[in-house]
């Protein structure tokens, strides 16, 4: 087996029903029955588990919640969904470095960066980091997931039957992502070019905005020529060199007297701090003459006692030793004293000068400090009174100026907008044409399209097709061509059958070829529109008797072959019972499961073993 991973089973299960399991083999897997079987419901089931996002069975039948168990090697993965919800419980593969977690099941415009389901899937078939790919024939990209390329892997019963190739569905995307798949494509260099569609709706917007744009332009700069006419460049510019000549001398004057008022107040500072000296010197002599005056005081004291003292007879000896006392012991006190008053009333007269000085520079100062004030009050007058309102005087002007230059500057703002809006409009009118737009198929190495001409041509052998060497792939269509004929000249049983032959070439192509190999490829009712067909017909040449089922034919064939191509990859078939061949499923690798009344020979009456009460 050549599968990256293959689906192993798939369970349904809910709260009040009964939980329902399909199990798979990895080859070729057949799961046919009687309408309203719950087949397709199985078919959208494996869809919507392989990251799709239509909800596949109804609320109504109470079953909620899908597990997938995919076989990826050695390894059982389990993805377990809850219906109606864009997240999924993974398992199981933390070998390969994912952790068992809720993912989101796919990027979102919002969240185009998460780790998905989608790159689970794609890590499982090699591709281990995010691939860009190209969406549209202008170069326009998106990152790469598993809903890219799945409408080639996956086709059911309103695509089997259709006239357009299994490749056209959102061919730049599609044909994109198989190149990666096949060889690893890199679209770095693919370039983006505008869409002419867009273009045009473009213009179809932008037209109108743009003229109007425009027009509001050339009306205010209309506007504007005027307001700078009645302005006159002339009278403005006499103007700038009145101003420029008076603010110079009103800027030097007043530099002046700001100058001199600051020499003014610097001085009318240090006379303050000399006058304040004064002061304190005032003071403190003030402090020392009522010393002096208080020590004459007490000198006279002194004296006085003195005098008092001549009128009493003093003892001749004394009292303590009886011996007699000497004259000169009464003049010790009174000549000291006598020199110390002469001493004081000097000193008192010096200090009275000293105190008249001061007091005379205290005046001075005063007269000094008041003269300076003065002056000023002077210069703060003419700074206020003269210079300030001569400039105030221009204002007038300078407004002026400043509006002309104003109006300049918008001017020439303008003019440049209006360029550019200009040249924007000739763009949006008459955009730039590109020769050459992005060709997907280029993308994919032309071997692909040899090789699945060979590979229809070796199908529509096998199931005895004939004229099979007339078949071939057209890489204009990328599509069957028989007999130089599409299939939209076959009816829709043919189509079908077509579709399918080129769906089984694909497959092998990825068997063969493909770097990274998808291991899963479901069919929904390949054999839509052979209840008309009548035996006889290429498609249908014998019925089973008692069954009516296709016995031989083309579909008999094609059946045949998909068994015996079961190791390429898995396939999965879902199909009416009464159109789906009467092959031999007992192969290896090979499973049938079919639906209906157990005592006709069926396996289980459906899908759901609970169904909803009516």
């Amino acid at each position: 087996m050549t599968t990256s991973f293959w689906i192993k089973s798939i369970t349904f299960s809910g709260e009040d029903v009964e939980t329902s399991t399909v199990n798979f083999k990895p080859g070729f897997n057949i799961i046919h029955g009687a309408s309203d079987t719950g087949k397709t419901y199985l078919a959208r089931s494996i869809e919507y588990m392989l990251v799709g996002a239509t909800r596949p069975i109804p609320e109504e039948t109470g079953y909620t919640h899908i597990q997938m168990v995919v076989q990826a090697g050695e390894r059982e993965i389990t993805f377990k969904r809850k219906m109606g919800t864009s997240k999924m419980d993974v398992s199981g593969a933390q070998s390969l470095g994912i952790f068992t977690d809720t993912y989101p099941v796919a990027n979102t415009d919002k969240r185009p960066d998460d780790f998905t389901v989608s790159d689970i899937l794609l890590y499982l078939i090699g591709i281990k980091q995010p691939v860009d790919i190209v969406t549209n024939q202008y170069g326009n990209k998106k990152k790469m997931s598993w809903r890219s390329f799945s409408g080639t892997l996956y086709r059911n019963e309103s695509q089997i039957t259709a006239e357009q190739s299994i490749f056209q569905e959102d061919k730049y995307e599609t044909l994109s992502a198989l190149a990666v798949l096949f060889d690893d494509a890199d679209f770095a260099l693919v370039k983006k070019v505008p869409d002419p569609a867009e273009q045009k709706r473009t213009k179809e917007v932008l037209t109108p905005y743009l003229d109007s744009q425009l027009l509001k332009l050339d009306e205010r700069r209309t506007q504007i020529h005027h307001e700078l006419e009645d302005l006159d460049a002339e009278t403005i510019q006499s103007k700038q060199e009145k101003i420029q000549a008076e603010l110079g001398d009103l800027v030097r004057r007043q530099d002046q007297t700001r100058n001199d008022l600051s020499v003014v107040m610097s001085a009318i500072r240090e006379t303050d701090l000399e006058l304040e000296r004064h002061h304190m010197m005032h003071v403190k002599y003030g402090e020392l003459q009522s010393i002096y005056v208080g020590n004459l005081s007490r000198l006279g004291l002194v004296s006085a006692a003195e005098a008092a003292t001549e009128e009493i007879d003093f003892p001749t000896n004394c009292p303590f030793c009886e011996n007699e006392l000497s004259a000169e012991k009464y003049e010790e006190y009174s000549g000291p004293v006598q020199e110390e008053a002469a001493s004081t009333i000097n000193e008192l007269a010096i200090l009275g000068e000293v105190q008249a000085r001061n007091n005379a520079r205290i005046e001075v100062l005063r007269g000094q400090l008041e003269g300076l004030k003065d002056r000023q009050r002077r210069l703060e007058d003419h700074l206020s009174n003269a210079v300030l309102p001569a400039i105030q005087s221009l204002q007038s002007d300078i407004n002026g100026v400043q509006e002309f230059e104003r109006l300049q500057a918008e001017l020439a703002y303008l003019e440049t907008k209006y360029l550019e809006m200009r040249d924007k409009l000739d763009e949006v009118r008459s955009p730039k044409e590109y020769s050459s737009t992005f060709d997907p198929a280029s993308s994919i190495a032309s071997s692909f399209f040899t090789s699945m001409t060979e590979y229809i041509r070796d199908i529509l052998r096998e199931v005895q097709f004939e004229d099979a060497g007339s078949a071939s792939f057209d890489p204009e269509t990328l599509d069957v061509v028989v007999r130089n004929k599409s299939k939209r000249s076959h009816g829709k049983g043919y189509r079908a059958f077509f579709n399918t032959v080129v769906f089984l070439a694909l497959r092998r192509y990825f068997a063969e070829h493909a770097e990274h190999k998808p291991g899963i490829f479901v069919l929904d009712t390949p054999t839509l529109g052979l209840e008309h067909q009548k035996s006889g017909d290429n498609l249908v040449t014998r019925r089973e008797e008692h069954t009516g089922r296709p016995a031989m034919g083309l579909l008999r064939n094609l059946f045949d072959h998909m068994i015996d191509s079961g190791e390429q990859s898995q396939l999965i078939i879902l199909n009416n019972t009464e159109v789906t061949p009467t092959s031999d499923f007992a192969a290896p690798d090979t499973m049938e499961l079919r639906f209906g009344a157990i005592d006709e020979g069926a396996d289980r009456a459906g899908l759901l073993k609970t169904h909803p009460v009516n």
